[in-house]
């Protein structure tokens, strides 16, 4: 009884963790990867291998301008994604609006695969 019990919360468990996990994790997942840093960058100041240049210059500054940047690039990154999906549902619901169906639809004209008649006249046909 106690197996089945133990059981049933593991897997009401894995349940809850399942469901609460994010889609957005499932369907990229590195999207993490240019959160926050773990560790800071000002440790760069105490390392002292740059042949008596200022740590904070080489090292330092440039890591926070890059951080920096890679946040902007990230978010004109999602506005771009947010403008075109609706761009995309503007333009299908203009096409619904109108009549128009966004499926591929047929040229109106007849069609046969390796059809040469055009070219090479038939027998007794001038």
């Amino acid at each position: 009884m106690k197996s089945l019990r133990a059981g049933f919360v593991a897997a009401a468990a894995a349940l809850i963790a399942l469901a609460s996990a994010s889609r957005s994790e499932a369907q990229q997942p590195f999207s993490n990867i240019y959160q926050q840093p773990t560790v800071s960058p000002y440790l760069n100041l105490l390392n002292r291998s740059n042949a008596g240049l200022p740590s904070y210059q080489t090292l330092v500054r440039p890591q926070i301008e890059q951080q920096q940047q890679d946040i902007k690039q990230r978010l004109d990154i999602q506005k771009l994604q947010r403008g075109q999906k609706s761009l995309i549902a503007n333009q299908e619901r203009g096409l619904a609006q109108r009549g128009i169906s966004n499926e591929i639809r047929g040229t109106g004209h007849v069609t046969v695969f390796m059809d040469y008649l055009h070219y090479y006249p038939r027998p007794g046909a001038r």
